[in-house]
């Protein structure tokens, strides 16, 4: 089979492969696209566009390729920067805020212009680049400001050889921060954080391992509950009380402990009635004294 050189790939109804794929709407999911050259460089024919933009018969409107009517509302990914080519007669095209007032400054012409200096043309490409900041609703107007569409901004989805996320906004709750996921997350690999980890469900929280698990510190770990600090273990061993516990199911801490027994210890209190523990140097001086005394 004869591969197809210098010729643009159509499919009707789809196009897959290893790690690439094409639908029949026309949706792409890759590892990664690259171009060979940027937007502004050599010839324009040479760039890949996502819509073409004209205008409808009675220039009241704008027209995209391959969606119905005029003025239409599309969704863009964030993530994604998108290329429109522009065949304008009567009308202009400019990207808002959804304020409607401001410009959207991540934008860029055929001719190396960027921000509102790419606005406002009638024909050429324009790059829209859709990022996290990028709020969730664009409006693209002509100058007279009367005609106009919406952009609504979604997240994106697919699967993606590498993804990035410029935001550095800090979480202080479920919901909140740079990058939020409304489901479970599966990692297959090491995890590295830069900051605090914080378990906000409710109930027990589980932190489990399907084998060993080793908790490792640089310098210690602290151990602190609903704000107190109870101690911490350090390279000398372990710092931290032991109160209302157990030592092989002897209670070490009440006022009248079980039996307990010791290879080794010592009691520097003497003793005051014949149930105290005993020092044994204690007795030993008592027992020279009585030997003394009674000549035994």
């Amino acid at each position: 089979m004869k591969k197809a050189v210098g010729t643009a790939l159509e499919s009707d109804f789809g196009f897959k492969s290893p790690s690439f794929s094409v639908d029949a709407l026309g949706n792409i999911i890759a590892n990664s696209i690259s171009t060979t050259e940027a937007i502004g460089g050599g010839d324009s024919a040479s760039n890949v566009s996502n819509y073409k933009v004209t205008e409808n018969e009675l220039d009241t409107g704008f027209v995209f390729s391959n969606i119905e009517g005029s003025n239409p509302t599309i969704e863009l990914a964030r993530g994604t920067t998108y290329t429109f080519e522009l065949e304008l007669v009567d009308l202009t095209f400019a990207v808002f805020e959804s304020n409607g007032s401001s410009y959207y400054t991540n934008i860029q012409d055929d001719e190396g212009n960027i921000g509102i200096a790419a606005q406002n043309k009638k024909t050429g490409l324009i790059q829209l680049t859709i990022n996290s900041d990028t709020p969730d609703t664009l409006l693209y107007r002509d100058d007279n400001l009367d005609i106009q569409g919406q952009f609504n901004i979604v997240n994106p989805t697919g699967v993606f050889g590498g993804l990035s996320v410029s935001n550095t906004t800090q979480s202080s709750s479920i919901g909140t921060g740079a990058l939020t996921v409304a489901g479970g997350a599966s990692i297959a690999k090491d995890l590295y954080l830069g900051g605090d980890i914080v378990f906000a469900g409710t109930g027990d929280v589980k932190f489990d391992s399907s084998t060993n698990l080793t908790l490792g510190a640089l310098n210690k770990v602290i151990i602190v509950i609903d704000g107190n600090k109870l101690g911490e273990i350090t390279e000398d061993g372990i710092e931290t009380p032991i109160a209302n516990t157990t030592i092989e199911n002897t209670s070490i801490g009440i006022t009248t402990p079980s039996t307990a027994s010791f290879t080794s210890a010592d009691v520097s209190e003497a003793p005051s009635s014949v149930n105290n523990v005993t020092n044994k140097a204690y007795v030993d001086s008592q027992d020279v004294a009585l030997s003394i005394a009674l000549g035994s």
